[in-house]
């Protein structure tokens, strides 16, 4: 009762706000006589935190700039553009955000902006939202930043970037330009000609993902060894003690389930 007590106090400053509060860029209900549009970007921005006790939403000023509201109140930082996906930590305390300040992009944390770069992408919390990671590119080539710090590797093209559930290991998939592979803790694997999300054990100690070779033939690789080959094959999971993996293929005409190498 109390969570959704809150939440509806939420929304109702939310609306409030909408239609013309104290906050910057609200209006009123009239104006000359009409009711007025709010002030909102398009496409809309607005989430709410997985606990469900934050809700944040973008809003315009007079001079058309983007400031973020959160829980009713304005942050500091005005921008030319505030993107539609915000990102909260798993626990819902932290929140970040991708905003534009003329033609660089920056990612703001905890109502903080970093350094500004002309792409970001994939905004990542670990599970215990203690780290973040997210794409970014100066130009042609794309790098992974990593809890604030730029790492040296440069790739075409990032995806699926993952912290195993400790929040301690990180992964995630990188494109040469003609080939794909996974970054495990800072190390390249195997190029393919596509790599699937990247799955941590519960524990963290081992990693699992789906690749694909010319041949068009799919297999799982657990850390780092190939599995056997099939025309298709689901995301892997483990076993809650992270002793064992299991996955959906398909062999030919038939539908099999392989456990631990073993159809």
């Amino acid at each position: 009762m109390e969570k959704e007590t809150r939440f509806g106090l939420i929304m109702a400053i939310m609306i409030a706000t909408l239609v013309g509060s104290a906050i910057p860029g609200g209006r009123s209900l009239k104006a000359a006589g009409t009711i007025q549009e709010p002030l909102l970007p398009n496409p809309p921005v607005i989430a709410r935190s997985p606990d469900e006790q934050h809700l944040v939403w973008a809003q315009l000023t007079p001079d058309g700039k983007s400031i973020m509201i959160i829980d009713g109140q304005a942050q500091p930082g005005e921008y030319d553009e505030i993107h539609h996906l915000v990102t909260f930590s798993p626990d819902g305390k932290r929140i970040a955000y991708m905003a534009r300040k003329g033609a660089k992009w920056s990612v703001v944390v905890d109502g903080r902006a970093g350094p500004e770069y002309l792409s970001l992408s994939y905004l990542t919390f670990s599970p215990d939202g203690k780290r973040l990671a997210y794409g970014a590119t100066k130009g042609d080539q794309w790098f992974v930043v990593l809890d604030g710090k730029e790492m040296s590797t440069l790739h075409s093209f990032v995806a699926y970037l993952t912290f195993s559930p400790d929040g301690r290991r990180f992964a995630y998939a990188a494109d040469s330009g003609t080939k794909q592979f996974m970054v495990v803790d800072g190390r390249a694997g195997p190029e393919y000609d596509a790599t699937g999300e990247p799955v941590f054990s519960p524990d963290g100690r081992h990693i699992a993902y789906v690749a694909m070779d010319s041949d068009k033939k799919r297999c799982v690789v657990l850390d780092g060894k190939e599995g056997e080959k099939y025309d298709w094959i689901e995301k892997p999971v483990f076993s809650a003690d992270g002793e064992h993996i299991a996955y959906s293929v398909r062999k030919g005409d038939k539908s099999l389930v392989v456990v631990d190498g073993w159809e």
